[in-house]
């Protein structure tokens, strides 16, 4: 079980730089050229994007360098509000484009499209990974925290 969740959180780092690159060119678009306010949705996706690093550092790297900071119920909470976020921003980002055709638009109606359709990808990503630690925390497979070690004195 540990394989696969080391291949989904592979998988969504690699989604999510994906993201921050789509949402830093985007906001760049908005700003440089269009001369405009970069939208919210576009703020929220660099925000997720960056979230989802950290979360996915803390679930990978804690329990194997820092077992005394990892936590299974905390890593739940993270993989669940971080999918609540890719969930809210992917719903946002197709509420903004809407129906219209790319056709003569540019790349910036691309690049909108293509964060669209990678959120919900990092969704299903992180819904994945929530239902198999939720299985496995149900199981009591992931330690919760490390026993401190005795101090052997001097």
């Amino acid at each position: 079980m540990t394989a696969y969740i080391h291949v989904i959180q592979i998988a969504a780092a690699a989604v999510s730089l994906v993201e921050l690159a789509l949402g830093a060119y985007w906001a760049s678009f908005s700003t440089k050229i269009l001369d405009i306010p970069t939208p919210s949705s576009i703020s929220f996706l660099v925000f997720n994007a960056i979230w989802s690093l950290l979360v996915i550092a803390y679930l990978g790297l804690a329990p194997r360098f820092s077992p005394r900071i990892f936590h299974s119920l905390v890593a739940l909470g993270l993989e669940y509000i971080t999918m609540l976020f890719w969930f809210a921003d992917s719903v946002a980002l197709a509420a903004a484009i809407g129906t219209v055709s790319c056709v003569g638009m540019g790349a910036w109606c691309h690049a909108w499209r293509a964060a669209t359709v990678f959120g919900f990808i990092n969704w299903l990503l992180f819904l994945a990974l929530a239902i198999i630690d939720t299985k496995e925390v149900l199981r009591g497979g992931r330690t919760t925290t490390a026993a401190p070690k005795p101090y052997v004195g001097a």
